[in-house]
């Protein structure tokens, strides 16, 4: 019983096209060879920041960071490979009197944008993110600086894309500044929905931090429970049910979950998902008798969902052995999915095996033997057990 999950927020109080307008001031672009840009930010008693492309680079594929100090001497900032800079912005971030510049970065091959701040003075060094790699934790399709209520601040706009059916897309908005050395969140918000593919994700947002009624909202209207359905391709409508499913049963309203993965078997019996849906309907009927026992195992589902594997490991440790013995293939399951999420791969390969030797007759049993095959990389047959 897990599925599509992720974040939702407040409402969007940014400004953003004067503040843009200010942020940027000052860069100039200047034509290299290839067709590719140079881009140059002029710091007031520092000198200028410039971002050169790999293609001005005699050493090709690097593209650089670099500070021309008064006079016109360069020292290198940062060296990137297989990135190139699409913007260079500055802001006060952290409202101590002296700009950061933000380096806006993207990969030769994608669209979504990273930034990469430096700041101090008069020695520029990056601030954030730490060290001196190209992993950066903060991705989105559209980086800006905004006004916000404690000054500058940097807006990520992210493409929320856990059911896909877009365009259009649902778009969540957070904001940024920095404290120290860190870049701490500070809001957040969604777009307008009004397409299914947005009001299915802004419910699989609320999901995901355990609003189940807010989710329930959204896929009960795309699929009409609550009034005219929507126009929505057989893909949309299996993953609509089945999150609705998703959502019942973490409300522990276990008779409708099952009448909704029901629905998914009859309804989207061509879809990938008709045979989770039978799984987690075979589940939900063998035990409907003991909610107890099915609460137990949803709680922790719902931490596995939430990504908190240590307390979902010690729940499943301490479930009371009844529920073992009713649940024990399920429980291992998510043992060793747990185990996947803490990074003990080669734990979580002996879990899913016990799996097919311990209840060889189990409806995981097969997808216990996908998750062995994609763990350990290579085709694995069941003789091989």
């Amino acid at each position: 019983m897990s599925g599509f999950l992720a974040r939702r927020s407040l409402l969007l109080r940014f400004t953003l096209t004067a503040a843009l307008a200010s942020a940027i001031a000052g860069v100039t672009a200047m034509e290299s060879g290839g067709g590719n840009r140079s881009l140059r930010l002029e710091l007031e008693g520092v000198g200028a920041i410039v971002a050169r492309p790999s293609a001005v680079d005699s050493d090709a594929d690097a593209a650089q960071l670099l500070i021309e100090k008064q006079g016109g001497h360069l020292h290198v900032l940062s060296t990137f490979e297989g990135l190139e800079f699409a913007s260079l912005q500055k802001a006060d971030l952290d409202n101590d009197g002296f700009p950061e510049v933000i380096a806006i970065a993207r990969h030769h091959a994608g669209d979504d944008l990273m930034p990469f701040i430096y700041g101090g003075s008069p020695d520029i060094h990056r601030i954030f993110p730490p060290g001196e790699g190209e992993d950066n934790p903060i991705i989105g399709r559209e980086l800006n600086v905004v006004q916000g209520q404690d000054g500058p601040e940097l807006s990520v706009k992210v493409p929320v894309t856990i059911h896909d059916f877009g365009p259009p897309d649902l778009f969540e908005i957070e904001s940024y500044r920095l404290q120290g050395k860190q870049l701490v969140k500070t809001g957040e918000s969604i777009t307008e929905a009004k397409h299914f593919n947005q009001i299915m994700n802004r419910g699989a947002l609320a999901a995901q931090r355990g609003r189940y009624l807010d989710a329930l909202k959204d896929y009960e209207a795309v699929l009409g429970m609550s009034g005219t359905p929507m126009r929505l391709p057989p893909g949309a409508k299996a993953e609509a049910l089945v999150a609705a499913a998703e959502c019942r049963a973490g409300l522990k309203d276990f008779k409708t979950a099952l009448e909704l993965y029901r629905r998914v078997t009859v309804e989207c019996s061509g879809s990938d998902l008709s045979e989770k849906a039978g799984r987690e309907a075979a589940l939900i009927s063998r035990h409907i008798d003991s909610p107890a026992a099915l609460s137990i195992y949803m709680d922790i589902v719902r931490s596995i969902q939430s990504e908190r594997w240590g307390e979902a490991l010690s729940m499943i440790d301490k479930c009371p052995e009844d529920l073992k013995t009713r649940l024990g293939d399920h429980l291992l399951f998510q043992r060793g999915e747990v185990l996947i999420g803490l990074g003990r791969i080669d734990e979580a390969v002996d879990v899913f095996k016990r799996i097919r030797t311990d209840f060889p007759d189990s409806t995981l049993a097969e997808t216990a033997l996908e998750r062995i095959q994609e763990l350990e990389g290579a085709p694995e047959t069941p003789d091989a057990q």
